[in-house]
């Protein structure tokens, strides 16, 4: 999620945002939980379609009626929530409501938080900012010897991966570097490093790795193990690294072989049957050691000796032997939107914080920089309930408001990005050929009618976006089912065998009422339509 309060400062070294300014956020809740480290939702292959359908195009006529508004409410009430458990606003381009339900009253965002996150991001920093990371150094090569340190330093890219290390490792080579006789650093001084996302979040977690200015392969690290006999047990990582140490735990198979990886002192430890292979991924909670580490292995493939990699600053005399930009933001935050990785998120978030503060903010105090820029670009709209807590939505703590989300979505509606010139509305998943919305209005009637984010979390869930109009300008839009005493209740004990099942059913039931919500706005007569039978009772 994005946060809240801060102002701009064009000093050199700019106070960090004052705690104190932050109106004081609702009653704490738990953590949500997100199988697998991205929204529910996101989209993550093309849907097959298997037959050629007309293609209708969405109706949006004038504002909607009184009638529209009760069959609203007779949709919250058919598919089991209580008034108070979901909130939207539907605007126009002006800003005239189109479509309102509790919309001042404050929800958890989920990954709709990512929402702001972007706009800020795009907004502050330009659609073609590039992240560099560098190798940098006081001294110069001469035959084939660095005669000095080296830093690997970190420029918040939140997309490098194996590629980038290539490049730098080429261009090293490039410039003349065989052996570096002094030590190799890597400087993560950009942001706040922290290990986890959320410290309350599981650390095992696959959607909540560390957060550092140099992170690569969203830091997650492939794992592969092989059982094939009780005495040949074997795990191991790619690339392997000194830092990261594995064990197999053996138990007993039962079913289909998988692995459930336990934290075990500096290492992990993987619980896995006496019999099998398998693969999965390890959240990095100290990724810039990491990536340090693969790029000393990538550059040894390339004829470049480094020693083994330490922490360390890089002096601000040092200079660049080599350098690896980002593809241009546009394309990360499109990623982002897409498959609502939270790392990416978070990262871009920080590199707006540091923009507006000039300093190297934690995720909370970064998010509350943005906030306060929200507050002040937009001093129309009542801010005093914006509190995402972070830039990802990985947070049940953190609250924003449809009208907060509406004013938001109408402000970036006409701005373009970078030399692309990229909308908003581009880089929102869509429903149409690629699917988007995962299976939601997956229909020929809504088929590019609606371009949207959505958030989920066990009994909160959210989408907000656009629906396009045959005037070229869309409507604007922002959905929030929370059951906030169901989903204390979770909190309180998440591990109860209850919840599986039951917060399915709540997710189902939410998702087809933002759907039918969808549908009455982008075509009124769909209101008649029957609400499907297997969601209508509220599960107990």
């Amino acid at each position: 999620m994005a946060a809240l309060l801060l102002t701009a400062c064009t000093t050199s070294q700019p106070p960090a945002p004052s705690p104190a300014a932050k109106p004081a956020p609702p009653a704490r809740e738990a953590e949500p939980d997100v199988p697998d480290g991205r929204d529910l939702d996101a989209t993550s292959a093309p849907v097959k379609q298997t037959a050629e359908p007309e293609v209708r195009p969405a109706r949006m006529g004038p504002p909607l009626t009184h009638e529209d508004a009760q069959a609203a409410r007779q949709l919250i009430r058919a598919h089991g929530f209580a008034p108070q458990d979901v909130g939207f606003l539907v605007t126009d381009l002006p800003g005239r409501e189109l479509a309102a339900h509790n919309a001042r009253q404050a929800f958890i965002p989920a990954s709709v938080a990512k929402l702001p996150t972007a706009v800020a991001a795009l907004e502050l920093l330009g659609g073609d900012h590039r992240f560099d990371t560098r190798m940098t150094a006081t001294a110069q090569p001469r035959a084939g010897r660095l005669d000095g340190d080296l830093w690997l330093v970190g420029g918040g890219d939140p997309l490098l991966g194996a590629d980038g290390l290539v490049h730098l490792c080429r261009d090293l080579h490039r410039a003349g570097v065989r052996q570096v006789i002094g030590d190799f650093y890597y400087d993560t001084t950009l942001y706040q490093e922290r290990r986890a996302i959320r410290d309350d979040q599981p650390m095992t977690a696959g959607y909540n790795p560390g957060v550092s200015a140099l992170s690569i392969n969203f830091n997650r690290l492939p794992v592969r193990w092989g059982t094939g006999a009780p005495s040949d047990p074997e795990a191991w990582t790619l690339p392997s690294v000194p830092s990261v140490s594995l064990s197999l735990r053996r138990r007993s198979p039962q079913g289909q072989e998988s692995g459930d990886w336990l934290p075990d002192g500096n290492g992990w430890q993987l619980s896995t049957g006496a019999r099998g292979y398998g693969q999965d991924s390890l959240p990095l909670k100290h990724p810039a050691q990491v990536a340090a580490e693969a790029t000393r292995q990538v550059c040894q493939r390339m004829g470049v000796k480094l020693p083994a990699p330490e922490p360390g600053t890089a002096p601000s005399e040092a200079r660049a032997l080599a350098e690896h930009p980002s593809p241009p933001l546009h394309e990360a935050v499109r990623s982002m939107l897409r498959y609502s990785n939270n790392l990416v998120a978070e990262l871009i978030g920080l590199a707006a914080g540091r923009q507006l503060t000039g300093q190297p903010l934690g995720s909370s105090q970064s998010a509350i920089a943005v906030g306060q820029w929200y507050a002040r670009t937009l001093p129309q709209t009542d801010w005093a309930r914006f509190d995402p807590g972070n830039h990802s939505g990985l947070n049940a703590a953190g609250r924003v408001t449809p009208a907060e989300l509406a004013a938001i979505l109408r402000f970036a509606h006409d701005r373009r990005y970078g030399q692309a010139q990229r909308t908003l509305m581009e880089l929102l998943p869509t429903v149409g050929l690629d699917g988007g919305l995962g299976r939601r209005l997956q229909t020929p009637d809504t088929a590019f009618a609606v371009f949207a984010k959505t958030g989920t979390m066990n009994f909160v869930s959210g989408l907000a976006g656009y629906l396009p109009t045959q005037t070229g300008r869309a409507r604007m839009f922002a959905i929030f089912v929370n059951d906030k005493p169901l989903r204390r209740a979770y909190d309180a004990n998440p591990r109860a065998a209850v919840w599986g099942r039951q917060a399915g059913d709540w997710r189902n039931r939410a998702k087809d009422l933002e759907a039918a919500l969808v549908r009455l706005w982008t075509d009124p007569t769909r209101r008649r339509e029957a609400v499907p039978t297997a969601m209508l009772q509220r599960s107990e």
